[in-house]
């Protein structure tokens, strides 16, 4: 009789662990930034200093493990970015704009779900030419 309670628990555990995407819980709270790394190229700001994010910035910052991009204007720091669903193709993009790249999922003409969308604002850490100050709200 145990192992029936322990199975009815379990079950819905199981379930629940298989439906829930780690990406859907993340809640950016009002003037967080999304982390900003240091990486092995050395070209992370040091912490408390300010940078204007230009287009050449960004550039700076190339490779998936200090990987930024812009998109609709908005520079996302997605370094710490690990769980993209359709895997590491998003790093060919990793320097640049890829706003296009964005809107039709790698140029297949699909667009990405609400989902995708609403994370954005989670790995912003400023528009593009805005100058801002690493290490706030860290």
């Amino acid at each position: 009789m145990n192992w029936r309670i322990i199975a009815l628990l379990a079950i819905p555990i199981l379930l629940l662990g298989c439906t829930i995407n780690p990406q859907d819980s993340l809640v950016k709270t009002q003037g967080q930034q999304a982390p900003v790394i240091a990486s092995d190229n050395g070209n992370a700001p040091v912490k408390n200093s300010t940078i204007t994010l230009t287009l050449e910035e960004v550039a700076r910052h190339s490779t998936a493990n200090d990987c930024w991009m812009v998109i609709h204007n908005k520079v996302l720091d997605l370094s710490s970015y690990t769980s993209h669903p359709g895997g590491s193709g998003y790093t060919a993009y990793c320097g640049t704009d890829a706003t296009v790249a964005f809107d039709t999922k790698g140029g297949r003409g699909n667009q990405h779900s609400g989902n995708a969308v609403s994370q954005l604002d989670y790995y912003t850490i400023g528009q593009l030419n805005q100058t801002i100050t690493i290490g706030v709200g860290q």
